[in-house]
């Protein structure tokens, strides 16, 4: 389920020939190739409904496998209503088997990070057949950042599962460039952009993006067009045209286009537009769409872009409450503050901004972070020694 945090897949029913629901007599054998079809399915496609779940449960009959995977799906396409409801029916199925999708759905309603992961271990054990890979993707996010090799092992674990599991390829090849070793990456999504996997090949040209390999990136993201028209491949073929081609009118006409396809990804459409908004001095309109950006999902870039926007419109009291918004959720990084130094200065507080100063060259004392710091402030004529 591509959440992305992801997608999940629309898929047409082919998984048996006959209507015959499944007993609850839990047999390895049946469960387990009832999880490795769903899986082959939602690995391929793009867009999925709660219809497709309902239909699945009506041949197999209220496995937990199958109410878990749809209360997934509901939880990450905003409908958590919904997938409390699947909690309380997976509890009251008292002749159910237990695969670790009771406790997965509870985890995702605990904030307390203590009691989460108590949850997601439980949720861990509970898997006898080893078939929960969104357990192992969950115990990743929850590692990402505070124990990089935990995460990585249950990472590899959910692979083990499913080797073409897309979220967790995705982490992977992310994972494996962020600790330099570019060339596995390229090669891991290379390898699943053979097999026509759309997500890998999406990937793969926001890999070649980042490197400039314009040509390389427009190849792929049309082959993913090819297979199935996608909001991700339209995005990247409209940011060659703006930034490769310097056709802003064509890229808009793309980026505008991709609000036409399904998919619960149009925050990056927002974001998109409202870059190209900023790059061609449309200051009001680049930050209406980095708002809806932000509010699609908060993570800390999009936070950046939307202050980096409110500065340059002179919005300063609203770019520090979206600056400070970030730090809490996110923890003070390079960019928030140089944001921090940058508003103070504008708003004429310089004392506050000398102590945001002298408080960044405390917590990054190396010389690669500090003229970094002096180039951007350089930037808006603020000379700092």
């Amino acid at each position: 389920m591509l959440q992305l945090k992801h997608l999940l897949l629309f898929i047409p029913l082919l998984l048996v020939n006959n209507n015959k629901a499944y007993s609850m007599d839990c047999k390895q054998s049946e469960i387990i190739s009832i999880a490795n079809s769903v899986y082959n399915k939602l690995n391929r496609e793009l867009d999925v409904d709660s219809y497709f779940f309902d239909s699945l449960i009506v041949k197999y009959g209220k496995i937990e496998l199958l109410l878990g995977l749809k209360a997934y799906y509901l939880y990450y396409n905003n409908d958590t209503l919904e997938a409390k409801k699947i909690i309380n029916e997976i509890q009251n199925e008292s002749n159910i088997c237990n695969y670790g999708f009771l406790q997965l759905i509870n985890s995702l309603f605990i904030e307390e990070r203590t009691a989460k992961l108590a949850m997601l271990n439980e949720s861990y054990k509970s898997d006898s057949f080893q078939i929960n890979r969104y357990c192992r993707l969950e115990l990743y996010y929850y590692y990402k950042n505070e124990n990089k090799s935990l995460a990585k092992k249950n990472l590899i674990e959910a692979l083990s599962i499913d080797k073409y599991f897309p979220e967790a390829n995705l982490e992977m090849a992310y994972l494996l460039k962020e600790e330099g070793n570019k060339a596995s990456a390229y090669n891991l999504l290379t390898n699943l952009s053979k097999e026509k996997y759309v997500y890998a090949l999406n990937l793969l040209g926001e890999f070649y993006l980042e490197d400039k390999i314009y040509e390389k990136a427009k190849k792929v993201f049309t082959e993913s067009q090819s297979i199935s028209k996608n909001i991700e491949a339209t995005i990247g073929l409209g940011y060659i045209k703006q930034y490769y081609n310097h056709k802003i009118n064509e890229a808009l006409e793309l980026y505008f286009s991709a609000y036409l396809l399904k998919g619960n990804t149009k925050f990056l459409i927002d974001k998109r537009i409202g870059l190209l908004y900023l790059d061609i001095n449309e200051i009001d309109s680049s930050i209406k769409y980095l708002i809806k950006a932000k509010d699609g999902l908060q993570v800390k870039e999009n936070y950046n872009d939307l202050t980096h926007a409110l500065i340059i419109a002179n919005h300063l009291e609203d770019a520090d409450t979206c600056n400070n918004e970030s730090i809490k959720l996110f923890g003070i990084q390079t960019e928030t503050s140089f944001f921090s130094i940058l508003i103070n200065q504008f708003m004429g507080k310089k004392e506050k901004a000398k102590q945001e100063l002298d408080d960044f060259y405390k917590k990054y004392p190396n010389s690669i972070d500090r003229n970094w710091l002096k180039k951007e402030l350089k930037r808006w004529n603020i000379i700092v020694k």
